[in-house]
């Protein structure tokens, strides 16, 4: 840039400069076969923004996972998946041996197995989205992640306040950003600590 008599230069690291959707045709590539939801993009936006080791095993818990995308894409990464909705799931989900439905809501959740991931995309207000997380907390392994999102009609402030207040009582909040595929919402990364 150039003002009057000054000359202004700028410089950044290539990695800054490389966005999710820009490559997301490569990066959907390794991972999904048809599209069953728009959902599908945010996981897999987050997974590489946040640069998630993904292993290609594991239970992973999808907590509000109607129609299923999110299901999908921990099935295809090789997860074992506990898919909780009371809503029915995609019918392409039927061939996938690794995909168990349990239809019902979140609170009413009964599992006593350890987790090694836990996914969470209800539609549902970022205080009742904080709160359930806490309440599932004891499935994860210590150690392991959460990746959720945060919807956020309104005071987005406020919003933000008050869930991240209550996910750090159980949590390590370890990223909060608002990704291209977001809308009117945040993705959260957690990491369990243990007790």
């Amino acid at each position: 840039m150039i003002h009057e008599n000054t000359f202004y230069i700028g410089f950044s690291r290539s990695s800054q400069n490389i966005n999710f959707h820009g490559d997301e045709a490569r990066i959907r590539s390794r991972v999904s076969k048809k599209e069953i939801s728009r959902a599908e993009s945010k996981l897999i936006e987050a997974i590489s923004t946040f640069n998630v080791e993904i292993c290609d095993s594991g239970k992973a818990l999808d907590l509000g996972a109607a129609p299923g995308g999110w299901s999908k894409v921990l099935a295809d990464y090789g997860y074992e998946v506990l898919a909780v909705d009371p809503a029915s799931l995609d019918p392409v989900l039927e061939d996938y041996e690794n995909i168990k439905h349990i239809k019902a809501k979140a609170e009413d959740l009964e599992l006593d197995e350890p987790l090694d991931l836990i996914v969470n995309d209800m539609n549902i207000g970022s205080r009742d989205t904080a709160r359930i997380m806490c309440e599932v907390k004891h499935l994860l392994k210590d150690g392991s992640l959460a990746i959720l999102t945060l919807k956020l009609p309104g005071n987005v402030k406020k919003r933000m306040e008050e869930a991240t207040s209550i996910l750090k009582e159980k949590y390590e909040i370890l990223e909060v950003r608002s990704l291209f595929h977001n809308k009117r919402e945040v993705t959260v990364l957690l990491k369990n600590l243990g007790c």
